[in-house]
């Protein structure tokens, strides 16, 4: 989970450099890794919609914040379907019971925007990499070193 807003600029075609990287992901940024109970997830996604658009144009440029705007919240695996009233994983029902694993940055944990994570207790925040240094060991390992 991410906000489209911290990404400044998009990577080049072909070979990315630091530089690039650090151009994209200029915010010193730690990645944390949330363990939420299904009923935490719920509560999280339901959140999200219901703030989504709200959230979509503030500007933030009072926590540090290097872009304009919060922008749209990105997520791969978490969605809320309104007709229904349901919040799914995977495109599925979540199980109350469950434990889910969610990744993010700390502008999630520290700003206001979703009190649930505040109250999740099982947060491994990653330091002293920042979300720029995963995104380059990602890219190298998926692309390798010149690629």
């Amino acid at each position: 989970m991410t906000n489209a807003g911290i990404y400044m600029t998009d990577l080049p075609k072909g070979i990315v450099t630091a530089y690039d990287i650090h151009q994209l992901l200029p915010h010193p940024l730690n990645f944390i890794a949330l363990s939420m109970t299904g009923i935490e997830l719920d509560v999280l996604i339901r959140e999200i919609a219901e703030k989504e658009e709200e959230l979509r144009d503030i500007p933030l440029r009072g926590f540090g914040f290097r872009g304009e705007f919060f922008g749209t919240i990105l997520t791969k695996r978490m969605t809320f379907d309104a007709e229904l009233d349901l919040a799914l994983w995977d495109g599925a029902v979540i199980d109350p019971e469950k434990i889910y694993r969610v990744a993010t940055h700390d502008t999630f944990v520290y700003a206001p925007f979703f009190p649930i994570i505040k109250r999740v207790t099982g947060k491994e925040v990653y330091t002293p990499e920042l979300l720029r240094d995963v995104m380059t060991w990602k890219l190298k390992e998926k692309y390798g070193e010149g690629g």
